[in-house]
């Protein structure tokens, strides 16, 4: 080393105060690192909820029109734009704690944070009331698992048998007689079966083990669709509600013509089974037992025993359709689910997709407010200091981010 650069480092090391004295010493980032904090974390976030949106849409525009609408799942947007406007209302708040923390206030502060937590206790209560709305639709199932399957097919009608099984077990029946004397239309009857053994009984053997039975007997495809299309709207409405009822009422109208016609057969069974075993009976009491006549009466008193079985599981089967649906049809502008609360599965096209990602895009954010709500609590409490009014302002940062998440959920879901 030169003598001279010895001399400098000497001069260095002696002389400390008078070398910094002339530097302008600045943070690598120019912001405190709280705030610093909250932008890194609010980062995450914002690629979270990006991926989150963006699997909606591209599940939405991939689906074309097998994507249900927004009415058809009943996410209504007069209820999301009511959310929109508690939760914006729930950022002014938030920013004028902020305001009031940078000037002092925080007293003030508290009674504005005490605001931004009521407004946002009404947004998950709203969120609340949706959800339920949906349970009780049977769009949601138990478990917070969507309740809704893609289409209607043999496998639904199954989960629909097994749902009925289910409340026929945990819910007694009720056991009144009908009245003697009454009414023989299908409304009547239809009142009087399901006051004899309950909705629940009613709907399992006359809408569900119907379409099941009737689905079993034809090899059409357009007719075993129609059958499966008709359970699931009368469980959960369609757009084309008037339409199928339309439907029904004509399939009303066909059971109740053959209704009378298997009656009057029913009636010519009985007296031709009764002429056969009066004859046979005759026999019986003759003195030639051993008539030629007598085996093949009894054959044919057998056949017509099987015909007049037949015909009595046929009258009975129809009978309880034809009460099913005098008490199911009336009720179609809402559905059985709502009008009944049965909670019974609801086949949509592309509803599970729909359901799934609904929960999971507004799930998550009811989480982010749930998360901030407990942020604004304990800054309610906390005593005021530097670090409590640079915490309610980054506090405000986070909620404003979780105002505009629910910006775009608003968009991308309800309309």
């Amino acid at each position: 080393m030169a003598a001279g650069d010895s001399t400098a480092v000497a001069v260095t090391r002696g002389q400390p105060d008078d070398i910094l004295a002339g530097l302008n010493p600045q943070a690598a980032v120019p912001v405190a690192n709280g705030t610093l904090g909250i932008w890194l974390f609010l980062t995450t976030e914002f690629m979270l909820f990006a991926a989150l949106i963006g699997a909606w849409l591209v599940l939405r525009f991939s689906a074309g029109s097998s994507w249900p609408t927004a009415e058809t799942m009943h996410a209504k947007w007069p209820i999301g734009l009511l959310n929109t406007l508690v939760l914006l209302a729930s950022g002014w708040t938030a920013w004028q704690a902020t305001r009031r923390a940078e000037s002092f206030q925080a007293g003030r502060g508290r009674i504005w944070i005490v605001s931004t937590m009521l407004l946002g206790g009404v947004f998950l209560a709203i969120k609340a009331f949706e959800f339920r709305e949906k349970q009780a639709l049977g769009l949601i199932g138990a478990g917070l698992r969507p309740g809704v399957s893609g289409v209607a097919d043999a496998q639904y009608v199954s989960d629909v048998l097994e749902r009925l099984r289910e409340l026929g077990a945990n819910q007694p029946l009720t056991a009144a007689r009908p009245e003697s004397g009454a009414s023989d239309s299908p409304a009547r009857r239809g009142e009087e079966l399901a006051s004899a053994t309950g909705d629940v009984l009613l709907i399992q053997q006359g809408l569900a083990g119907w379409t099941a039975r009737q689905a079993g007997r034809t090899n059409n495809d357009t007719e075993r669709r129609a059958l499966y299309h008709n359970l699931s709207a009368m469980i959960f409405p369609p757009h084309d509600v008037e339409a199928a009822k339309t439907g029904l009422a004509a399939e009303r109208k066909s059971l109740t013509m053959h209704e009378i016609q298997l009656a009057e057969l029913q009636v010519l069974r009985t007296e031709k089974l009764k002429s056969l075993q009066a004859e046979l009976a005759a026999i019986d009491n003759s003195v030639d037992k051993v008539s030629p006549d007598a085996a093949a009466q009894k054959a044919e008193a057998a056949v017509v025993t099987l015909e007049l079985t037949e015909i009595n599981g046929e009258l009975v089967a129809i009978r309880q359709r034809l009460a099913a649906l005098a008490r199911s049809v009336p009720l179609m502008d809402r559905g059985l689910n709502r009008e009944l609360g049965l909670g019974l599965p609801v086949a949509i096209p592309g509803g599970p997709a729909w359901m799934s990602t609904w929960l999971l895009l507004t799930g998550m954010h009811a989480v982010h407010v749930v998360g901030g709500l407990l942020v604004w609590a304990w800054l309610l409490v906390a005593p005021e200091s530097a670090w409590w009014r640079a915490a309610v302002e980054n506090s405000a940062r986070y909620w404003h981010f979780v105002d505009a998440v629910w910006l775009v959920i608003f968009a991308v879901v309800y309309f």
